[in-house]
Protein backbone atom coordinates (compact mmCIF):
# COMPACT_ATOMS: atom_id res chain seq x y z
CA UNK A 1 0.00 0.00 0.00
CA UNK A 2 2.39 2.79 1.15
CA UNK A 3 6.06 2.55 -0.83
CA UNK A 4 9.08 4.36 1.38
CA UNK A 5 11.95 5.95 -0.32
CA UNK A 6 14.92 7.56 0.81
CA UNK A 7 14.68 6.20 4.14
CA UNK A 8 17.44 7.58 6.22
CA UNK A 9 17.41 6.47 10.60
CA UNK A 10 19.46 9.36 12.13
CA UNK A 11 23.13 8.65 13.80
CA UNK A 12 21.23 8.87 17.24
CA UNK A 13 18.84 6.67 16.65
CA UNK A 14 15.94 8.89 17.50
CA UNK A 15 15.09 10.09 14.33
CA UNK A 16 13.93 8.96 10.89
CA UNK A 17 12.79 10.64 7.44
CA UNK A 18 11.72 8.93 4.45
CA UNK A 19 9.27 10.03 1.38
CA UNK A 20 6.29 8.43 -0.12
CA UNK A 21 4.54 8.87 -3.81
CA UNK A 22 0.73 8.60 -2.89
CA UNK A 23 -0.55 6.36 -5.31
CA UNK A 24 -3.32 7.01 -7.36
CA UNK A 25 -5.87 4.67 -7.19
CA UNK A 26 -4.78 3.72 -3.53
CA UNK A 27 -8.38 2.08 -2.07
CA UNK A 28 -8.56 4.92 0.59
CA UNK A 29 -9.55 7.24 -1.70
CA UNK A 30 -12.81 5.55 -3.38
CA UNK A 31 -15.40 7.51 -1.98
CA UNK A 32 -13.41 10.16 0.06
CA UNK A 33 -14.49 12.42 -1.29
CA UNK A 34 -16.43 12.02 -4.63
CA UNK A 35 -15.97 14.96 -6.07
CA UNK A 36 -12.29 15.40 -4.72
CA UNK A 37 -9.89 12.86 -3.79
CA UNK A 38 -7.96 13.17 -0.39
CA UNK A 39 -6.16 11.12 1.67
CA UNK A 40 -8.14 10.39 4.86
CA UNK A 41 -6.24 11.37 8.03
CA UNK A 42 -6.59 7.48 8.98
CA UNK A 43 -4.31 6.54 6.48
CA UNK A 44 -1.59 9.23 6.91
CA UNK A 45 -1.38 7.22 10.59
CA UNK A 46 -1.36 4.08 8.92
CA UNK A 47 1.53 4.84 6.66
CA UNK A 48 3.39 6.68 9.65
CA UNK A 49 3.08 3.33 11.62
CA UNK A 50 4.12 0.95 8.88
CA UNK A 51 7.28 3.31 8.56
CA UNK A 52 7.96 2.99 12.46
CA UNK A 53 7.61 -0.80 12.58
CA UNK A 54 8.72 -2.02 9.57
CA UNK A 55 11.98 0.92 9.34
CA UNK A 56 12.87 2.30 12.65
CA UNK A 57 14.47 -0.25 14.42
CA UNK A 58 12.44 0.95 17.45
CA UNK A 59 10.73 -2.01 17.77
CA UNK A 60 7.76 -0.74 19.40
CA UNK A 61 4.00 -0.28 17.66
CA UNK A 62 1.61 2.90 17.64
CA UNK A 63 -0.94 2.80 20.11
CA UNK A 64 -2.59 5.75 19.81
CA UNK A 65 -1.90 9.65 19.29
CA UNK A 66 -2.17 13.14 20.56
CA UNK A 67 -2.53 17.24 19.07
CA UNK A 68 -2.58 15.79 16.15
CA UNK A 69 -3.19 18.04 13.36
CA UNK A 70 -4.40 17.56 9.77
CA UNK A 71 -3.41 20.82 7.75
CA UNK A 72 -3.77 20.45 4.37
CA UNK A 73 -5.32 17.67 1.98
CA UNK A 74 -3.05 15.17 0.10
CA UNK A 75 -4.16 14.03 -2.61
CA UNK A 76 -3.54 10.94 -4.94
CA UNK A 77 -0.03 11.49 -6.80
CA UNK A 78 1.44 13.58 -4.34
CA UNK A 79 4.89 12.74 -2.94
CA UNK A 80 4.94 13.01 1.20
CA UNK A 81 8.00 14.05 3.42
CA UNK A 82 7.61 11.88 6.65
CA UNK A 83 9.84 13.21 9.45
CA UNK A 84 9.72 11.14 12.39
CA UNK A 85 11.58 12.24 16.16
CA UNK A 86 10.61 10.32 19.18
CA UNK A 87 11.14 13.08 21.90
CA UNK A 88 10.75 11.33 25.10
CA UNK A 89 10.13 7.74 26.53
CA UNK A 90 7.25 6.08 24.01
CA UNK A 91 6.63 9.43 22.04
CA UNK A 92 7.46 10.07 18.56
CA UNK A 93 6.52 13.69 17.38
CA UNK A 94 5.94 13.88 13.16
CA UNK A 95 4.93 15.97 10.08
CA UNK A 96 4.05 15.05 6.93
CA UNK A 97 4.69 17.79 4.18
CA UNK A 98 5.26 18.05 0.82
CA UNK A 99 5.77 20.83 -1.97
CA UNK A 100 2.87 22.87 -1.16
CA UNK A 101 3.55 22.94 2.50
CA UNK A 102 2.74 20.66 5.93
CA UNK A 103 -0.08 18.46 5.39
CA UNK A 104 -0.24 16.85 8.93
CA UNK A 105 1.93 17.17 12.46
CA UNK A 106 1.37 15.39 15.78
CA UNK A 107 2.71 12.73 18.38
CA UNK A 108 2.58 9.11 18.39
CA UNK A 109 2.14 7.11 21.11
CA UNK A 110 4.28 4.39 21.08
CA UNK A 111 3.97 0.45 23.01
CA UNK A 112 5.95 -2.54 23.04
CA UNK A 113 9.10 -4.23 22.60
CA UNK A 114 12.47 -2.46 23.76
CA UNK A 115 12.83 1.22 23.71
Amino acid sequence: MFKFENIVLFEDGNGLSASCRIPVNAPYFQGHFPSLAIMPGVSQIIMLTILIERHSGWLQSVKGGSVVKFLRPVVPGEVLELQLQRSEENKVNFSVGSRDGGKSKGTLHLSGGLF
